[in-house]
């Protein structure tokens, strides 16, 4: 069953949690900007799913950071990447993606491909030269 958070620009769809272990990588996690911003998505162990301030009055501690999953948009994905969307979508390959994706999922996809050279395969990132 598809589990869908709201946040303030769209909807982030994780099935089955996919899309926040997608996003628990030490490659992706050192790319978020601390201290949060207004409107991140993160994901708190232990807790469940939060819009950093958006339309609520929750926002991060420090001391909860290290238990924190951010969850990138489409948009901080794309601001991870040189280029354009337009260029960007001109690179894509239908090798690195599922079916049933959400746009999140498959631009964190397509970053781990262009950028580290992993895929997603059976829930986890590996080398796309070991397949």
């Amino acid at each position: 069953m598809a589990q869908m958070c709201v946040g303030v620009k769209g909807v982030i769809k994780m099935t089955d949690n996919i899309y926040i272990k997608m996003c628990d990588h030490p490659l992706i996690q050192e790319q978020w900007k601390l201290p949060p911003r207004n409107g991140d998505n993160y994901y708190l162990r232990n807790a469940a799913y939060v819009n950093h301030g958006a339309n609520t009055n929750t926002y991060l501690k420090a001391e909860d950071v290290d238990d924190a999953t951010w969850l990138p948009r489409q948009g901080d994905i794309q601001e991870m990447m040189e280029g354009t969307a337009v260029e960007l979508s001109a690179r894509f390959t239908p090798a690195i993606w599922a079916d049933d994706w959400s746009m999140e999922q498959l631009w964190l996809a397509f970053y781990m491909y262009e950028i580290h050279g992993l895929i997603w395969v059976n829930g986890e990132w590996e080398n796309k030269e070991e397949k």
